[in-house]
């Protein structure tokens, strides 16, 4: 279900406010605004992190990571490791975020919101008392019973999707088995269109025609034990984490799915008739999402939550230089070095932004000198106030990858010179090739909280 990234990379879950049918998704109900796009949440990023990653997107297809791919919250209860993010809209219009409490609790994670951007009222409520893993939850809303049924991965003998019901996310009945086809399944995610409820979910055997893939089911109605497969194999062995969202613009309908082998690699199919059963495949390009993204969901929101949120600054963040841990990244007047206890330490503090030449990648805009930002000038790095031209933008954009002296760190490539990474030279920062051990230690980071 869940792997590292790469080894070395946000269960969540799609929310469609409204459908062309002028029908609300169960779990959801329409946004002030009229639609607008979509936000995938998600967990991995570049570096590998285990909490709650978001990203936006106004055609399903092409996504932009806020927080320039970085968590947006970190949760601080249970083992504080958020894996399978979900979040979902409840029929007040706020927001309530369910994560995976690592790999091995009887109980998932909780947190509400009324704006995407803060997390309040963690909790840990326990799903089952039978000693399950409790992976992947989701929610929808059943008219019929006036509650939220939260389903989830669980294993005895083995995997079936269980739920619990509730009106608060606090307190829960007692869990119950709602689909079961009589073999290893987990992921699973509901689809409701067109007065029928579609479940999509991860065939978990490991023999067959094609093993690990998705499958789909449906029921006419949300009631346990009613859904019944009427697909195969509807993607490759060796994926997991299945969402779907409907296009905005046409009569077509996505499915997202995560190659969990691969460290943050999805793939993609296409259907214009849910019914039918039949996905084609999309080509590698016809789509983008994040470096690292891992088990995504996808939820509407409308146009002002959008533009909140890519408004929205979360952090800060400092940067620690990998093979001097006591140093990090600061500003002193416009030079920039690698130090020990900076005073104040908001010289050391950045806002990750989308990048000034391109929102895929990444600004860092400083907490105490606001409206500058770290770039490059004839190769040097410097801290200076954006004046706005091309020039500019390109040398203050980066591309964040995976450290290349430790994975689990990141280094910073030159958006304009993408032969060139930021790296420290005698404790100041330069723009420079890496081939050695010792480039690469040098342009090595840990991106830390304050």
């Amino acid at each position: 279900m869940k792997h590292r990234w790469g080894r070395i990379v946000l269960a969540w879950a799609l929310v469609l406010a409204l459908l062309s049918t002028g029908a609300a998704v169960p779990g959801t109900v329409q946004a002030a605004d009229p639609p607008a796009g979509y936000v995938l949440s998600y967990f991995g990023g570049v570096p590998y992190d285990d909490s709650l990653h978001l990203a936006y997107s106004t055609d399903g297809l092409n996504w932009t990571a806020l927080n320039g791919n970085q968590p947006v919250f970190r949760p601080a209860i249970g083992t504080k490791h958020m894996r399978d993010p979900y979040v979902g809209r409840k029929q007040d219009g706020t927001f309530v975020l369910l994560g995976t409490d690592n790999w091995n609790s009887e109980y998932i994670m909780v947190y509400d919101s009324a704006d995407l951007i803060r997390w309040t009222n963690g909790r840990l409520v326990r799903m089952n008392t039978n000693a399950m893993h409790t992976w992947a939850p989701e929610f929808f809303w059943d008219a019929a019973k006036g509650q939220y049924g939260i389903i989830w991965s669980g294993n005895t003998d083995r995997n079936r999707t269980y739920v619990n019901y509730t009106s608060d996310f606090k307190t829960v009945t007692a869990p119950s088995v709602y689909y079961d086809p009589g073999y290893d399944v987990i992921d699973s995610h509901i689809h409701p269109w067109n007065g029928t409820n579609y479940l999509f979910f991860k065939d978990e055997r490991s023999t067959g025609t094609t093993p690990k893939s998705i499958l789909a089911a449906r029921s006419a109605s949300l009631t346990p034990g009613s859904f019944s497969v009427y697909t195969g194999a509807i993607t490759e062995t060796g994926t997991e984490g299945p969402f779907v969202i409907k296009s905005r613009s046409e009569n077509r309908w996505y499915l997202y799915a995560d190659y969990y082998s691969r460290g943050g690699v999805f793939g993609a199919w296409t259907t214009t008739d849910l019914a039918s059963g039949a996905w084609t495949k999309l080509a590698s390009g016809t789509f983008t999402l994040p470096a690292g993204v891992r088990h995504a969901t996808a939820f509407e929101v409308s146009q002002s939550e959008l533009d909140r949120l890519k408004a929205a600054k979360w952090g800060p963040y400092r940067l620690q230089s990998h093979n001097y841990p006591d140093r990090y990244i600061r500003h002193s007047g416009e030079t920039m070095r690698i130090d020990a206890n900076v005073a104040p330490l908001e010289d050391s503090q950045y806002r990750i932004v989308p990048g000034l030449a391109d929102p895929k990648a990444v600004s860092f805009e400083s907490v105490n000198q606001p409206g500058t930002y770290l770039r490059h000038y004839n190769y040097v790095l410097k801290q200076q106030a954006n004046d706005g031209s091309a020039a500019f933008k390109g040398d203050a954009t980066f591309t964040m990858t995976a450290g290349l002296a430790d994975g689990a760190k990141v280094s910073l490539r030159s958006y304009n010179y993408p032969d060139r990474y930021i790296r420290h030279y005698n404790y100041e920062l330069v723009l420079q090739p890496v081939t050695t051990a010792t480039d690469k230690a040098d342009a090595t980071f840990s991106l830390v909280y304050p």
